[in-house]
């Protein structure tokens, strides 16, 4: 059984707490459930050894989009008191297809989530993720948005201001350079990629009968298609 036994962050539950009653919703306090997959699932992969101390908290009953926008807003401020807000969730979450089946409908609805996040008007990208449920394809790509809305928390609670965002993202990488867990993170910013050299044992693909172009494919898959197929220098003798 997988387990993540990070401590929990009393102080900085009471805080978040503090927070968003002073914003007026509801709160109240969970003791005794343990980390949700939403949490411990991406933080083990992070953060393996468990020395963070974490606090989660849940979403809305109503799963109210803006209301969710709004969280976010009102516990921007841990930000400024040294508490890294997670969005933990899914861009695409229906477990009702897979494959081929998927793909071009998670890529039409991919691209107008992205259109929509990256909105530079802050306004207008809080308005058009608020109506999420009017982006293509929706509802295909989220039956219910429980897996979508941690997005909204992040996106209220990041700000609106674009040098402090810059700012804040340059800090986050620069951080997680120190993070020997954390592999690629696709970033515009100046992160060193790692790169991986791949060695195919051509004695054994030649005993198994593997072509050329079978190892040149799936170099292709095992590296999302980031290198030239030709780099790979292989040869029809190479058999």
């Amino acid at each position: 059984r997988l387990r993540w036994d990070a401590p929990s962050a009393p102080g900085v539950a009471a805080r978040a707490g503090e927070l968003l009653a002073a914003a007026g919703f509801d709160v109240d306090v969970e003791r005794t459930r343990g980390w949700d997959h939403g949490v411990f699932i991406p933080m083990k992969v992070m953060v393996p050894d468990a020395d963070i101390p974490l606090a989660q908290l849940s979403l809305r009953n109503d799963l109210d989009p803006a209301a969710h926008i709004a969280m976010g807003r009102a516990l921007a401020p841990l930000r400024d008191e040294g508490v890294l807000i997670v969005g933990s969730g899914m861009s695409f979450h229906n477990m009702h297809v897979r494959g081929p089946r998927a793909t071009e409908p998670a890529d039409t609805w991919d691209a107008g989530l992205t259109a929509a996040v990256t909105d530079p008007d802050p306004e207008r990208r809080a308005a058009r993720l608020a109506d999420w449920e009017s982006l293509p394809l929706a509802r295909f790509a989220h039956p219910r948005e429980e897996h979508l809305l941690p997005l909204m928390v992040a996106l209220g609670a990041g700000g609106d201001d674009p040098a402090v965002l810059l700012a804040t993202a340059n800090k986050i990488v620069e951080q997680m350079r120190g993070m020997p867990e954390l592999r690629a993170p696709r970033t515009s910013a100046d992160l060193v990629r790692p790169e991986v050299t791949i060695k195919p044992h051509m004695d054994l693909a030649a005993d198994l009968g593997v072509t050329t172009q079978a190892l040149s494919q799936t170099i292709r898959i095992a590296t999302l298609g980031d290198i030239d197929q030709n780099s790979a220098k292989f040869s029809l003798s190479d058999r």
